[in-house]
């Protein structure tokens, strides 16, 4: 469906069906069939001196007929029929544009198939028009999607980076602050991370990440966000979640670490855990800051346990 509904923008394609001769009808029609505008050559086979802005277009029609069942290439006959002796008999195709229908039309006065062909012809190129405008418009759209997702997505994990984290992060807590509805935070950071990229090298090292992202994606649920924050930290937002929502969580989280299935590792990776829930007068920083020190006190009291 074609978005530019005002009748100058099929100048460009009125202008060659437009001679000394032959002169094409044009009117641009609303969702309702009134007259929304209209070209010269319709004035004058019309009778009318001004553009007919608002009035049916069914009053210059001998025979009224729908539009919606003239919508196509295919040809047809319309009898402009104002207060004339004589009716016009006008060959056309009829378009539908946004929120309306295009009629472009001209009178038939030679015997010859010249007007139809031009017709036809201008009918092909606009369907063409149609079509690649489609597709263009879809491409831009997955183009769109590609580089929205790049900008909000960690390229490694496949997860949230810090970037899409702190947008929701703030929208999230404007909710929360706005609705008095809980809202807490679970800081991640996997255990002795630098010993496996030390002992198998960084792609088993990537692997580790990877397999913990995932684990995260999956235990959170549908209005929950996991990122990754940084290295081989996470953070995941949990709305209208209290502090013991979250502490349940990430011990489920805690217990699910050690088995992952890593089969180039002869020893179970294990991952501390940071809880904490929004408060009156916080911040983002403080609310981060909080879990970032639990989280802290989980490596500091031996690791692979969750701190609130």
């Amino acid at each position: 469906m074609l978005e530019n509904t005002n009748i100058t923008k099929y100048a460009d394609f009125i202008s060659r069906f437009a001679d000394d001769k032959l002169g094409v009808v044009a009117v641009l029609l609303n969702s309702q069939g009134t007259v929304k505008d209209c070209n010269d050559a319709f004035l004058r086979l019309a009778g009318e001196e001004k553009k007919p802005i608002g009035k049916p277009f069914s009053q210059y029609l001998r025979d009224p007929w729908e539009l919606e069942d003239r919508l196509g290439s295919s040809e047809f006959q319309i009898l402009l029929a104002p207060q004339l002796k004589i009716p016009y008999a006008l060959h056309g195709v009829v378009y539908s544009v946004h929120q309306g229908h295009l009629l472009l039309a001209t009178r038939a006065i030679t015997a010859d198939d010249t007007i139809l062909d031009k017709i036809s012809m201008l009918s092909n190129e606009m369907s063409a028009l149609t079509r690649e405008l489609s597709k263009k418009n879809i491409a831009l759209e997955k183009a769109n999607e590609r580089i929205n997702n790049l900008l909000r997505t960690d390229t490694l994990t496949g997860i949230a980076n810090r970037r899409y984290f702190y947008e929701t992060l703030q929208r999230f807590f404007s909710y929360a602050a706005r609705h008095h509805v809980p809202l807490s935070l679970v800081m991640a950071d996997l255990d002795h991370f630098k010993k496996v990229n030390d002992t198998y090298g960084h792609k088993t090292g990537d692997q580790v990440l990877v397999a913990f992202a995932r684990l995260l994606q999956e235990s959170c649920r549908d209005e929950d966000l996991a990122a990754r924050f940084g290295g081989e930290e996470f953070i995941t937002v949990l709305i209208q979640a209290t502090e013991e929502d979250a502490v349940r969580f990430a011990q489920r989280v805690c217990q699910q670490v050690p088995q992952m299935q890593l089969a180039d590792i002869d020893w179970a990776i294990t991952a501390s855990f940071g809880v904490t829930q929004m408060m009156d007068h916080d911040t983002l920083d403080d609310l981060i800051n909080r879990a970032d020190e639990a989280m802290y006190r989980a490596k500091k009291k031996g690791r692979n346990r969750v701190e609130v």
